[in-house]
């Protein structure tokens, strides 16, 4: 169906209280369905949570960098306690948590899988403090990141 749909709204709606706008809304919905322009399905809010829950870490995994809570909330238009809150419900850790966590396990990848410095690895990945980086690391891991690589050699 590659029909143009047109729809006028008259500048007094746009003041319309939010519980009026969301009936007119609604209304335009079921119209839509009606006619055969939109379909509806449901989702399990559970499995709804997962998938968002694995695009974010995609898109953290891509972008390392921009993996603030502001950065990605922003990313997927989501507001910033929202997007913790989901992620609390979805993974069981706050985002920091989460985040810091899929951050560490992607580095412990890197180091074990290629011949990357480092300095570049923790670079790429958005740590600048390596002092920070060597505490945390070793907090999950019971060592540094060199021992790491050495006890952990792929290839």
């Amino acid at each position: 169906m590659s029909e143009k749909v047109t729809v006028k709204v008259e500048r007094s709606v746009l003041h319309l209280p939010a519980i009026a706008l969301r009936g007119l809304v609604v209304r335009l919905f079921s119209l839509l369905v009606r006619e055969g322009w939109y379909q509806v399905h449901w989702e399990d809010p559970q499995k709804t949570q997962e998938s968002i829950l694995a695009d974010i870490t995609q898109y953290i995994r891509r972008h390392p960098q921009a993996s603030s809570r502001r950065q990605v909330a922003e990313h997927f238009h989501f507001n910033p306690d929202y997007l913790n809150r989901l992620v609390t419900r979805a993974s069981g850790r706050c985002y920091t948590a989460y985040v810091r966590d899929l951050l560490l396990e992607e580095t412990a990848a890197r180091l074990t899988g290629s011949g990357e410095s480092i300095r570049s690895i923790l670079q790429d990945m958005g740590y600048s403090n390596r002092g920070y980086f060597n505490r945390i690391f070793s907090e999950k891991y019971g060592m540094l990141p060199n021992q790491y690589r050495k006890d952990n050699k792929t290839g």
